[in-house]
């Protein structure tokens, strides 16, 4: 089934426009999809901080929170009707896609089919979402840049 944006649009009352180049680029320097392992959220988190102060990961998790709400909700029918998934799977489909990037969105959002084949691959991991969490960032940052946690920390 071909899912045009104009439906997209429809459905969800919302487009992707709102969603930052920013975000997208931070997709591109945390690499997801090549990502593997047990740690690769520790690992993605370490890119994360490594490149963004904790101001502009509360940004993307912002925005990351707008796009998987209108993916959820964009996807759900399929999710209920074809997809075998847990709802905790159908999370990790829909961050796995997000941590896809841009191009991959737009492509799941032009074929259902796609987003039904990629629910049975064994590339959806446990979730993109879980980087943006910020209670670990001030122990990361003294971990992996001990100068820039001290300036951030003491505001020098």
């Amino acid at each position: 089934m071909i899912i045009n944006f104009k439906i997209f649009e429809a459905k969800t009352h919302q487009t992707l426009s709102d969603i930052s180049p920013e975000f997208w680029k931070m997709t591109k320097i945390v690499n997801w999809p090549k990502l593997i392992g047990p740690h690769h959220i520790s690992t993605a988190k370490m890119k994360l901080i490594k490149h963004y102060s904790l101001n502009r990961i509360l940004k993307f998790k912002s925005e990351y929170d707008k796009l998987y709400d209108r993916l959820y909700n964009y996807f759900k029918d399929a999710w209920l009707n074809d997809m075998d998934v847990s709802d905790d799977g159908y999370s990790d489909l829909l961050s796995s896609i997000i941590g896809a990037g841009k191009t991959f969105v737009e492509k799941c959002l032009m074929d259902d089919d796609m987003v039904i084949s990629f629910s049975k691959s064994h590339k959806v991991k446990e979730n993109f979402g879980y980087i943006f969490q910020t209670d670990d960032y001030d122990s990361i940052l003294k971990e992996i840049d001990p100068i820039r946690w001290e300036s951030e920390k003491f505001g020098l």
